[in-house]
């Protein structure tokens, strides 16, 4: 999903703000690379109203393991990008921890190979929208961010699942895509937390079944549908 995850990280750290500045997005088609070179290149071509914020921030993606704000330097660039806080979620917390089970069906490849992590856009009847698998959970969660920007369409009262961390910079990938509810199997970040406060999110961590951590601003409430 190479176009997806170019268009979805585009949109993600801000460098288009509406689906009208990206004018294509297609793979490389250098005849003096290899074929397997020109598949690793992709090429986005946007208008030229699109933001230029290479030269506002600092900027660095060559070091991309870190659990921190990651490509973005800091928090306010939120309000710089124009990200608002988003609608709250209709679902109860038991109907977003059953949810989990769609994962576990979801995983194919990581059912072969141990190694990837998935991200999955759940619409309000609790069906899958989107899912996606790949090395990177970031990977995974710009895939599907670029489906939803290609596609224009809006993620209220979606629900967002991956199995990653939901460190900063993933939890501002939600609010960019407008999802008032993050899912994971993993834990949050103290940023993290932050920034889904600043912007309404709520947070469903350590999901495993029946067992889960919900985060809501401004509490921290550990909730065990077995007690």
């Amino acid at each position: 999903a190479d176009l997806q995850l170019a268009a979805g990280f585009l949109w993600g750290e801000g460098f288009l703000t509406d689906p009208s500045q990206l004018v294509t997005v297609k793979v490389c088609g250098d005849r003096n690379l290899t074929p397997r070179q020109r598949a690793n290149v992709v090429i986005a071509e946007v208008t030229n109203d699109a933001p230029d914020f290479s030269r506002q921030m600092d900027r660095r993606f060559t070091m991309n393991s870190a659990c921190g704000v990651c490509g973005s330097e800091n928090i306010s660039d939120l309000h710089k990008r124009g990200i608002k806080k988003v609608s709250a979620t209709t679902k109860s917390d038991t109907e977003l921890s059953s949810l989990t089970e769609l994962l576990d069906k979801n995983q194919a490849i990581f059912s072969k190979t141990g190694g990837l992590h998935a991200a999955l856009l759940i619409n309000p009847a609790g069906e899958i929208k989107y899912s996606k698998e790949d090395v990177g959970r970031h990977n995974a969660v710009d895939s599907i961010s670029g489906l939803m920007w290609l596609a224009s369409k809006p993620g209220k009262d979606l629900i967002f699942f991956t199995t990653g961390r939901l460190t900063s910079e993933m939890v501002i990938k939600g609010a960019q895509m407008g999802i008032p509810f993050l899912l994971t199997r993993s834990g949050v970040t103290l940023m993290g937390l932050e920034l889904a406060r600043k912007t309404n999110l709520t947070i469903l961590s350590r999901c495993s079944g029946k067992h889960f951590e919900i985060y809501n601003a401004p509490e921290r409430v550990i909730f065990n549908q077995n007690t």
